[in-house]
């Protein structure tokens, strides 16, 4: 294990790593908690030959060979639960790598349930029992501690294993193509690029007025703007409850707004409580037309009583048969969306693909009234009506 803070002994180890390796396992310390983007800390990356914790608060380190060895696309970057860790390079890279693999996903896909932990994976597929001591500890403090480092380590060395081993299953399996949609959410930019516009469907919601809705999504994106441009988290700046209490109250002079509970003085900060007020003027002049509308989800529309735990139960016997997580096959909300469908949609989830083949053709028929579910023994099967 080397512990590199020079900009030199970094390119000297990927040099190597270039030179030697198919793939690499790589993992991140950070810090999230005062500010919008995460903090980076420590990065940890595992060859077949050396591992290396580098430091990237070291005052004497670029991170540019790491960045340009990120975008290297003859070296696979293996991760578990690979999004927070992809966020962070999107963030300094401004794009995100593409030769990745997640183990979190690949386990979903052969049988070790849903979202499951690196602490479990390395158990299970190597024996090992990890110490997770370190796990919340405070990765800017210099110099960190032996313990620290053996943590980081272990979050790399165990993982070239479970890519192994994991990979072999998928093939075995011919299910490498399984993980392909999830793979590629993962490599793209709008999963982790913020959308201020968008902000507000996240919110729970007071009522379904049209100008309700575009004050709620004016202010959402105002507070998304402010936060990213302050790099503190958003909700510091304004707490969910209250930005939806300020756009359902409709306050129209400062004093009414810094009056609402919550509101406090933040709000007349750096002219912030103005801005909210120019916004709502604004939003209240939309023409209605013009106003943020609801989808089919936010407007409440749900398919009829029980149907939803229909498919739940051949979700659940299609998942203990091929041993895939549920989730992966399908959410509720893929299911709810599914069945409000009228007509066959290619475009959905469940509608093409692997996840067709194993649970959407069936999940069609029942919906039509072809197919039922029936009782065997102990069993569930599936059966023609």
């Amino acid at each position: 294990m080397t512990f590199i803070t020079r900009t030199e002994e970094l390119e000297k180890a990927l040099k190597s790593m270039r030179e030697i390796d198919s793939f690499v396992t790589i993992d991140t310390e950070f810090l999230r908690e005062d500010t919008y983007w995460p903090q980076l800390c420590l990065v940890q990356v595992a060859g077949s030959q050396t591992t290396i914790l580098v430091d990237t608060l070291s005052p004497d380190l670029s991170l540019d060979p790491l960045f340009d060895f990120m975008k290297n696309d003859c070296i696979l970057k293996v991760f578990h639960a690979a999004r927070q860790d992809l966020e962070i390079f999107y963030h300094l890279m401004n794009e995100v790598p593409q030769m990745i693999f997640d183990t979190q996903i690949a386990a979903m896909v052969c049988g070790y349930g849903e979202q499951v932990g690196y602490e479990t994976l390395v158990s299970s597929i190597t024996g090992k029992k990890l110490d997770k001591s370190q796990q919340y500890s405070n990765w800017t403090r210099r110099p960190l501690s032996e313990q620290q480092l053996t943590y980081a380590r272990a979050d790399v060395i165990y993982l070239r294993d479970i890519y192994l081993h994991l990979s072999e299953k998928l093939a075995a399996k011919q299910r490498q193509i399984w993980i392909e949609d999830e793979m590629a959410i993962l490599k793209s930019e709008k999963t982790y690029k913020p959308d201020p516009e968008s902000m507000w469907t996240r919110l729970r919601l007071k009522n379904a007025q049209p100008h309700y809705l575009a004050r709620l999504q004016a202010l959402a994106s105002l507070r998304e703007k402010e936060a990213i441009r302050k790099n503190i988290p958003r909700g510091r700046l304004i707490r969910d409850d209250v930005l939806t209490e300020i756009a359902y109250h409709n306050p129209s002079t400062l004093k009414q707004l810094t009056d609402m509970r919550g509101a406090g003085r933040t709000l007349t900060q750096e002219k912030l409580g103005q801005k909210i007020l120019e916004n709502i003027i604004k939003a209240n002049t939309l023409p209605v037309g013009e106003c943020p509308q609801l989808d089919i989800a936010q407007r409440g529309k749900k398919p009829a009583l029980g149907q939803v735990d229909l498919l739940r139960v051949l979700l659940k016997i299609r998942a203990e048969k091929y041993k895939v997580a549920e989730k992966l096959i399908a959410t509720t909300k893929d299911l709810e969306s599914f069945l409000l469908l009228k007509e066959i949609d290619s475009l959905h989830s469940l509608l093409h693909g692997w996840r067709y083949d194993v649970f959407g053709q069936d999940a069609w028929e029942i919906k039509e009234g072809r197919k039922g579910l029936s009782i065997a023994g102990k069993n569930l099967t599936l059966c023609s009506l």
